[in-house]
This record gives structure tokens, C-alpha cells and sequence, in this order.
């Protein structure tokens, strides 16, 4: 039985803004201690990852729907989730509302005016310090770009090494660039947009316009990946022109029942989290696929013509009889941090590097708000944190 988390000092009845609403959530996510991936798990899949970020770092304020299921979740009793919905609407309230302008009520507003007045020196201190708060939070989040990342599709432009990726968050996505240094981001080159904007794609299949859980390239093809989204994928076709995107939808929706060779077990799953390639140079199309906290090793092929790996299947300390794997199993890594000990949601490969006889691969990998460097050495496959995990938004 969850414990109810400690609430008794938080000073609900003094909340009248939206940041000190999204304050007083993130205090008790942190009391709850619950990671954005237990709280969709938790909430029976009511309350996302994509919804929960937003309503503790995002820019729109969380609907009265989203804080109840919040609070629920992080186990305050029904008995006090009152004050939390009060604070809510007075978060809520409109600002700049007149009195109405009628001759009966005319004393009545005289008064409530002289009343504001008086209030007036009071209301605007309160109101710059907001001020200052929510731009000082706009600019956080406009280099943070999103809160949550689901998935990352390589902008195709004829090299085995993009250096502009599409971010996948929710309904939304935009464009960035990294640097030539590896550095997880350059510059962002477009704004959050709505996945429906991919005309030939996306904007008409409804299941796939809400999230995309991972984006795996054709083999010998750079223009064309398959997308998976819950149980089902898409193979499309893909090219970056000087008007946007033009995205033509190849084949599906399908089941993703039909990659049992290449998933095995995991295919008769509900989704898959993600896939990252192994480090080797000559080990072209071989990935780790992630689902919560297991993995396997698999060969992608031509997809549904793949082949699981199961020896070696790299970092293989802790695994089960059907092959699969487990995070804790990368003692160097995902074992020592959490979330990502629990699931990983995305990650953006580096080009290998051959150092005289050393061979590895860089990687930025996310899970829930945060993300990581992390380096594997080839064929050793020894796991290091190369840049500690940092928030997304901070």
C-alpha cells in the first residue's frame, strides 16, 4: 500500500498563479518519489509521461483533469485532494475581469473598486515577481525545447552521420542540430509543431498523431524508417526540402506481432521503448531493443527478416530464459542512475570512434526528464557515464 506523501506544509490556500500550482506539483512528484514513467504506470496509463512533465515544467498550465489524476497518483488521500482542485481554479482565475456596469449594483461596485484599489500596490510587487518567474521559466524552457522525449528520427541527407535529428514529444515535435563537437545540442532549428503537420503520414492515422514510441531506419535505404507507435507500425518514406517535409506512408498500418523474428517475445508486446545501435563499426543494422527495463540483441536485416542474437547479447549479467536482459545489467551506466535504470526512451547515436586498437560509440540517451552521455567500448562492451544525467529544461 503506497504511503501518503507529506503535504502538511505545503500552503496550498496561498496559491493564486500557475507557477506556484506547478511549484507545489513538482514538491510532491519529488515526495512521492515517483519518476514520470511510475506515474503513467501507476495512473493506468490516465496520466502520461508527456502530460506529467507538462504539468510540473511546461508552458501551458495543467487542466483541473491533470492535477487531480497528478496528486491521485502520487497517493494524497481522496479526502484531501479538495484543497489541490481549489487551488487549481484560483490559479485559473481570470485577472482582468470588470464589474458590471449596471445603476442597481452601482454602490456595490463603488465598493468593490475602492476595495481593489486599496489592493492595487500589492497585486503589482506579485505580479512583477511572477512576471520575472515566467519569463525566467519561458526562457528555461525554450532551451530546454521539450520536457519529455518519446522518440528521435535522423534528418536524412545522405550520410551515415545526421547532425539534425527530429525529437518526438507527445503530439508534438520540432527540428535541432548538434554540434560538431557531439554535444547534445547546437542550435534548435524549428519550434514545437503537431505531429499532424506530416501531411503524408502521421496527420492521417490518429493513433500515430498522439505519440511515436520509436523510429528505426530502413537498412540501405536513408530515406525511409519504420515508426512504431503502440502496437502497430508504419514503414514511410522521407525527404527534407527547401518547403518542409514531404513524408510519403510506404506500408500499415500494421501489427507489431509480424517483427517476431526480429523482436521475438517483445513483439507481442503493447510498445517498445527504443532501439540503440551496437558500437562496432562492422556490426552495420545490429541493435539493443528496449522495452521497460528489459532488452534483447538483434540483428534488423531487412526487419521482419531480422534474428535475435542471444549470445552474445552484450552485458548479458542479469537475463532470462527467453534471452532478454536487464538494465541493471549495464553496471557502468543505467544501473547507477534512476530513471534510467527503469526504462529508456530514446537515444541519439554518435558516430564510432576507432582509437588505435579501442573501438567505441558515444550516445545521448534519454529517459523520462532527463538524459545522459554515455560511451561503450566495442566487443568489451565496458559501459561509462561520460556526462552525468541532467534535466531536461534545467
Amino acid at each position: 500500500m503506497q504511503i501518503p506523501p507529506e503535504t502538511g506544509d505545503l500552503d496550498l490556500a496561498a496559491v493564486t498563479t500557475v507557477p506556484q500550482l506547478k511549484k507545489l506539483l513538482g514538491v510532491l512528484r519529488l515526495r512521492a518519489g515517483l519518476s514520470l514513467r511510475a506515474l503513467e504506470q501507476a495512473s493506468a496509463g490516465r496520466l502520461t509521461k508527456t502530460r506529467a512533465a507538462e504539468a510540473v515544467n511546461g508552458a501551458r498550465p495543467p487542466s483541473r483533469e491533470t492535477v487531480e489524476d497528478f496528486v491521485r497518483t502520487c497517493g494524497v488521500p481522496e479526502d484531501q485532494i479538495t484543497p489541490w482542485v481549489r487551488a487549481w481554479e484560483r490559479a485559473n482565475v481570470p485577472r482582468n475581469v470588470a464589474p458590471p456596469d449596471r445603476d442597481d449594483f452601482r454602490a456595490e461596485a463603488e465598493q468593490i473598486l475602492d476595495l481593489a484599489r486599496a489592493e492595487a500596490v500589492q497585486i503589482v510587487d506579485q505580479a512583477r515577481a511572477e512576471a520575472e518567474h515566467i519569463v525566467g521559466q519561458a526562457r528555461t524552457e525554450a532551451r530546454a525545447d521539450l520536457t519529455h522525449i518519446d522518440a528521435v528520427m535522423p534528418v536524412p541527407d545522405g550520410t551515415d552521420t545526421p547532425r539534425e535529428y527530429w525529437l518526438f514529444s507527445g503530439e508534438r515535435y520540432l527540428r535541432v542540430s548538434l554540434s560538431s563537437l557531439g554535444d547534445l545540442l547546437q542550435r534548435r532549428l524549428t519550434d514545437h509543431s503537431p505531429l499532424h503537420e506530416w501531411a503524408g503520414t502521421f496527420k492521417r492515422l490518429p493513433e500515430f498523431r498522439t505519440k511515436i514510441d520509436m523510429v528505426l531506419g530502413v537498412p540501405d535505404n536513408r530515406h525511409e524508417y519504420w515508426v512504431f507507435s503502440g502496437d502497430q507500425y508504419i514503414r514511410i518514406h522521407v525527404a527534407d526540402t527547401e518547403n518542409g517535409i514531404r513524408d510519403e506512408l510506404q506500408e500499415g498500418p500494421k501489427p507489431l506481432s509480424d517483427w517476431g523474428r526480429t523482436f521475438g517475445a517483445f513483439s507481442d508486446l503493447d510498445r517498445i521503448d527504443t532501439a540503440m545501435p551496437v558500437p562496432e563499426a562492422g556490426g552495420q543494422n545490429q541493435y539493443w531493443v528496449f522495452t521497460g527495463s528489459r532488452y534483447l540483441r538483434t540483428w534488423v536485416k531487412h526487419g521482419l527478416d531480422g534474428q535475435i542474437n542471444i549470445h552474445p547479447t552484450g552485458f548479458d549479467g542479469w537475463s532470462d530464459d527467453e534471452g532478454h536482459s536487464f538494465l541493471k545489467g549495464w553496471p557502468g551506466t543505467f544501473n547507477r542512475v534512476s530513471p534510467f535504470s527503469e526504462g529508456i526512451d530514446a537515444v541519439i547515436p554518435l558516430p564510432p570512434v576507432k582509437n588505435g586498437e579501442e573501438e567505441y560509440r558515444d550516445y545521448w540517451v534519454f529517459s523520462d526528464d532527463q538524459y545522459m552521455k554515455i560511451r561503450v567500448i566495442a566487443h568489451l562492451y565496458s559501459d561509462t557515464i561520460i556526462q552525468f544525467p541532467a534535466a531536461l529544461g534545467g
